[in-house]
């Protein structure tokens, strides 16, 4: 069945052939796929434990309307009613206009975040305690800081905005982390 391939090691999308379940997950590269409804009758399956990869391994790529970055390939499947998977129903146009890969790690926001979160001696392993659809998620800041560098430009922008008006107005940063972490949690 027809399938399409988010390879993020090479920044393509690409059709791929999908023979079974296992060798979807074998193309996804990990052990657990997480399914991500996409639209239509078509799924994204992503690494469901991508956050503990090495940071230092990960490479992100963004969904249009998926909040949050996903770490790992990704691969569009479409299913029947009956839960079956069958060929992506999505053609590989909107797919490839429905991705972008994140930039480098070690850019410049990257860098200010890090400088940002050091200056403030923000404790990364503090864990937000957020529900969300399957309960309650302890989610370290660490892992909110991996998902924010992994955001496009323009999101990256707009959370650095909010960071530099909360911490002139002496506000508490961390009541921002939180609320993104609200955000990943749903």
């Amino acid at each position: 069945m027809k399938a399409i391939l988010i390879d993020v090691s090479r920044r393509e999308v690409r059709e791929v052939e999908v023979r079974n379940f296992d060798h979807a997950v074998s193309l996804v590269e990990c052990e657990i796929v997480e399914a991500i409804q996409v639209g239509g009758m078509d799924v994204l399956y992503v690494d469901e434990e991508g956050c503990f990869i090495e940071e230092s391994e990960r490479k992100y790529f963004c969904y249009a309307g998926y909040p949050t970055p996903l770490i790992g390939n990704g691969l569009v499947i479409g299913y029947k009613r009956s839960g079956e998977n069958c060929s992506v129903h999505r053609t590989l146009a909107e797919i490839r206009a429905a991705v972008s890969f994140s930039s480098p790690k070690a850019n410049v926001f990257d860098k200010w975040l890090d400088t940002f979160i050091a200056e403030k001696d923000l404790d990364l392993e503090y864990e937000f305690q957020v529900e969300g659809q399957s309960g309650t998620n302890f989610i370290p800041l660490e892992i909110i800081v991996q998902l924010i560098k992994g955001t496009n430009p323009k999101e990256q922008k707009s959370i650095k905005d909010m960071i530099v008006r909360i911490d002139f107005a002496n506000g508490n940063v961390m009541s921002y982390f939180e609320h993104l972490a609200k955000g990943v949690a749903k």
